[in-house]
């Protein structure tokens, strides 16, 4: 290679600018995430308990602080897994001591010769480390325990303030004194708003070099180039790659739909902390306005999100769109989750302002309600449009129009009477509850709209990687011999594992407004009345509404689980049908029964006591109920054992048909007059039974008559073997045969046997050869005997 000729540098393309600016800010900022050497256990322990006592003592000197306990709470969360970490690393130590210690043995009595210095040494060091391990690890659980104690008390803390502001009861704004408030107090207000925004201009005016403006008009220019070119250059590509690249199956269709959210969160956000970080770092901001900054860098990331959201589930091309909703319907309600977003951000804000200018408790009451109003607006706007277009769709068909899904049509009610709530609560004083129920409504939309995006892209992930006529399935089948079936199974496990833990997540995120975590609804369900006592058994209203709705969340994940086994994973099984209905229906009954189980334990009864009581009961079921329990028990039997199968074709008494369900108590017999017969199971399990396909499908025909012996037999025979060989129901292997039964006063008996792939044709099949047989005959000269 010639060194004189110097080479003009290439240029960097925009994704190596990319990587070598993240390398070189990681090369930066590493010293700063560097881990400091962890303390010994002991320093460890001591700081533990400081940081303990400070958390107790703080807990009363907060007052009335949600935030501070919030933080005291997080506090007592950290010292709680740390002692547990501490105990977990000490405890290997204790084990290897003791191990040692058994190995050297116990002390040698009088009467035995003295072990050596050296050992006698040993085993005292490790039997002081011994005691030095054990105390440490008691010391460890110690803390633990005092630090979800104190958990527990701050959650109770919290719980009791968030009681008190959600049912506290200010003046309505329908009554004309709130009014005369406000009118005294919004001038004061209004100054308070202009000298916050005039601190500000000062402090803008003062750092306004022309270094400082130049980063300023950067950031700004910056921040525009994500929001609009940038996103949709991103958009555009996506799209590109997922029709020329992906395949044309639903993954790319979900996979868009994921980015579209990525991208219409991250420009925003990313603008919005641009910006943030540029106004900070040139100090154009006061201490109260890089305070409300920084909210409105995380409502912008809030209202990016729900647009987002919308974008994804309201794709404007049909064939891209996630959600089963029509074009006009699109169009109709593709603007709403921008506007709900940009409303509950602009209260968020407008809550933070109050709060920063010190605005009086009418105008803070006027800006909650107004807010909450205009929110549950928003929101009614959208569910009355979705409406109209629902009710125009079923005059268009005339009301053919398939009902609305039971779920869908509770979510609207549940909805509507949320907004009503909204207003009621919001004019009559209960500003604060007013506030929390729309913003619930908005917080479960959010969920929602995840939980259903996230499952989508989840199934079609795991079920188009895992798939047997994919890559991975071809590789598997090939390379290792696993059958393709196999491979799909993989996928619908690892999409069904998947669903459960985004399920867990989105039960966690709704009871995150309550701030007690996953446990703190049913504790609020308790403290929502005192209750009252039956014996040893207290019963409460919030206790009740708790079983309830425990009850019911059971039934909706064993229905939805039942569905799933049902439609997606039992298909994709080697089971047969019957064994696929036993399987999903023992399902059903084993997570009805452990819902009530959940239920009846939550509403305070001992299942002990309810066994009794069943026991009590014992005498009373064996009079009274003993033909159901019987018909229970032997639907059972019918399920595990499984000597009838569904579809099989069985004989009960003089009826005979296919089996068609096998219920717990009954069993459904579909006869071939196509009427539906219903046999207790104690019948199939007490009686004789006839199951002709128990082992296999084939059924055995017969025909009987008799012809004058005058006849050639063997002719006879032919005739008979050549009109079954003949008939395309009737099987070569096993194959026709005739035999001669007898002769008797001048005729022989003949008994022609053919068999069919099916008992369910064996009457259409030996209808059809008599016709055969006496027309050959007839055509033979040939007659039968009277």
């Amino acid at each position: 290679m010639r060194q004189d000729q110097p080479r003009a540098p290439k240029r960097l393309p925009p994704l190596a600018h990319l990587l070598v600016w993240v390398f070189l800010s990681w090369i930066t900022l590493a010293p700063a995430f560097a881990q400091t050497p962890a303390p010994p256990p002991d320093d460890a322990l001591n700081a533990y308990t400081a940081d303990l006592e400070r958390v107790q003592s703080s807990v009363e000197a907060v007052g009335q602080d949600d935030a501070a306990l919030a933080n005291l709470r997080a506090e007592t969360l950290r010292i709680q897994d740390a002692t547990e970490l501490l105990a977990q690393e000490q405890t290997p130590h204790l084990t290897a001591v003791d191990a040692r210690l058994k190995e050297l043995g116990p002390e040698p009595g009088a009467d035995v010769p003295p072990e050596s210095p050296e050992v006698q040494a040993e085993r005292a060091n490790l039997s002081r480390e011994r005691g030095e391990i054990d105390a440490r690890i008691k010391r460890a659980r110690l803390l633990s325990v005092g630090a979800s104690q104190a958990g527990d008390q701050i959650t109770a803390k919290r719980r009791a303030l968030f009681d008190d502001k959600l049912w506290q009861r200010t003046n309505t704004v329908l009554a004309p004194s709130f009014w005369m408030d406000l009118n005294r107090s919004l001038p004061r207000d209004t100054a308070r708003v202009q000298d916050f925004w005039n601190a500000n201009v000062r402090s803008f005016v003062e750092v306004a070099t022309p270094r400082n403006i130049a980063v300023l008009g950067g950031a700004l220019v910056l921040a525009v180039i994500l929001m609009v070119p940038a996103r949709r250059w991103l958009e555009a590509s996506a799209r590109q790659l997922a029709i020329g690249q992906m395949p044309a199956n639903r993954l790319r269709r979900s996979a868009l739909a994921i980015w579209f959210v990525v991208t219409t969160v991250l420009a925003p956000s990313l603008a919005a902390i641009i910006l943030y970080a540029a106004f900070k770092s040139v100090g154009a901001l006061t201490d109260d306005a890089e305070q409300l900054a920084w909210i409105a860098a995380t409502m912008v990331f809030v209202v990016s999100y729900i647009t987002g959201l919308g974008r994804a589930i309201l794709m404007d091309r049909g064939s891209w769109r996630l959600a089963p909703v029509s074009d006009e319907t699109v169009q109709r309600i593709r603007h709403f989750p921008f506007l709900i977003g940009l409303v509950a951000g602009s209260g968020t804000l407008l809550e933070q302002l109050n709060t920063l200018i010190g605005a009086s408790l009418a105008t803070t009451i006027a800006g909650n309600a107004l807010i909450s109003l205009v929110t549950a607006l928003t929101i009614g706007a959208m569910m009355w449009t979705l409406t109209r277009i629902r009710r125009k769709a079923l005059e268009a068909q005339e009301g053919e129009a398939p009902p609305q899904a039971l779920f869908w049509g509770l979510v609207t009610v549940a909805v509507w009477l949320m907004l009503a709530a909204t207003f009621v609560f919001s004019l009559g004083g209960y500003v604060a509850l007013g506030a929390f129920i729309v913003r619930q409504i908005t917080w479960l939309a959010i969920i929602g709209a995840s939980v259903y995006l996230l499952m989508q892209f989840a199934d079609d992930f795991f079920t188009s990687v895992f798939s047997g006529d994919g890559p991975i399935g071809r590789f598997a089948h090939t390379m290792i011999g696993i059958n393709r079936g196999a491979v799909d199974q993989v996928g619908l496990l690892l999409s069904g594992l998947t669903r459960i833990v985004i399920l867990f997540l989105a039960v966690a995120a709704t009871l995150a407004p309550f701030g007690a975590g996953t446990g703190g609804l049913p504790g609020r369900f308790n403290t929502a009345a005192a209750g009252f006592k039956v014996g040893e058994v207290t019963i409460s209203p919030g206790a009740i509404l708790g079983a309830v709705a425990i009850f019911i969340l059971g039934i909706t994940i064993v229905r939805g689980v039942h569905g799933w086994l049902t439609d997606k994973f039992l298909p994709k099984t080697a089971l047969d049908v019957a064994v696929r209905t036993s399987v999903s229906t023992t399902f059903r009954y084993i997570g009805l029964i452990v819902s009530a189980a959940a239920a009846l334990g939550y509403a305070g009864l001992n299942l002990g006591n309810v066994a009794l009581i069943a026991s009590a009961l014992s005498v009373g079921i064996g009079f009274g109920l003993q033909a159901i329990v019987q018909n229970f028990i032997s639907g059972l039997i019918l399920l595990a054992e499984r000597p009838i199968k569904i579809g099989d074709w069985i004989t009960v008494g003089d009826a005979e048909g296919d089996v068609r369900n096998i219920n717990v108590r009954a069993t459904q017999i579909e006869l071939t007059d196509r009427s539906t017969l219903i046999v207790p199971n104690s019948e199939l399990i007490t009686k004789s039974v006839r199951n002709k396909t128990l082992t296999n499908s084939i059924a055995r025909l017969q025909m009987k008559f008799s012809v004058p012996s005058d006849h050639d037999p063997v002719a006879v025979r032919d005739l008979l073997l050549s009109a079954m060989r003949a008939h395309q129901n009737v099987l070569g292997d096993p194959g026709p045969a005739v035999f001669i039964d007898g002769v008797d006063d001048g005729k022989v008996l003949y008994n022609a046997i053919a068999f069919v792939s099916s008992p369910r044709g064996v009457y259409s099949t030996r209808s059809a050869l008599w016709f055969d047989v006496l027309a050959r005959l007839r055509a033979s000269g040939m007659r039968l005997s009277a």
